[in-house]
């Protein structure tokens, strides 16, 4: 009777840890899904911006010459429009701040696009146009980088505003600031406080 009583205590004691793991394991396919998905949606948006981008270009909007003025600002809706981004008369995209609150890691979270910055890899030594999504969550800068084929996050010098916040340093991206950066048009980044942001390089003017 002892013996029966063991084996039921530890036949429930591994009842209770297969079903732990099963659990562990279910929430790791849910993190890995929900990273898959706001990896694929924030791709679509920037798939959008550079399909807006070259429709610009293509239709005789000068290089250079993008006006990323947001629908809240003073000069939006003064004429004329055409080279504008954002208004419906210009590139017409679809203005966004804000990036989904599950894969927030701070208040500075969110959509940016910068002209202030030059890459040091892209064909001339002008400003670029760069759209990015900033302080982003590890798993989802994990999901962008395996598509580009990238082990891990090339390592900013600085921090994610110093080179893509319009309101930043407007710092140049060189190889110096980011080694492993280098001749990619579009990377997840982590800055030198740790944090992530995914860059795409819209217009390299």
């Amino acid at each position: 009777m002892i013996y029966i009583l063991i084996a039921l205590a530890l036949f429930g004691a591994l009842t209770v840890m297969v079903g732990r793991l099963n659990t562990q394991g279910d929430s790791a396919n849910l993190d890995d899904e929900m990273a898959e998905l706001r990896t694929m949606e924030l791709l679509s948006y920037m798939t959008t911006a550079q399909k807006v981008t070259d429709q610009m270009l293509m239709t005789g909007t000068d290089p250079g010459a993008i006006d990323t003025v947001i629908p809240t600002g003073a000069s939006f809706n003064i004429t004329p429009h055409y080279n504008k981004l954002y208004h419906p008369q210009g590139g017409g995209l679809t203005y966004r701040s804000e990036i989904q609150e599950d894969i927030r890691t701070n208040a500075a979270a969110g959509w940016y696009v910068q002209d202030g910055t030059n890459v040091g890899w892209t064909l001339s030594i002008a400003h670029d146009l760069i759209i990015s999504a900033l302080h982003i969550s590890e798993n989802v800068c994990t999901s962008l980088n395996e598509k580009l084929g990238l082990a891990t996050p090339p390592v900013l010098n600085n921090t994610l505003a110093a080179f893509f916040d319009p309101g930043g340093s407007d710092l140049d991206l060189m190889a110096a600031n980011c080694a492993a950066c280098d001749g990619y048009l579009a990377a997840c980044v982590e800055d030198s406080a740790g944090e992530f942001g995914y860059y795409l390089i819209l217009q390299n003017n």
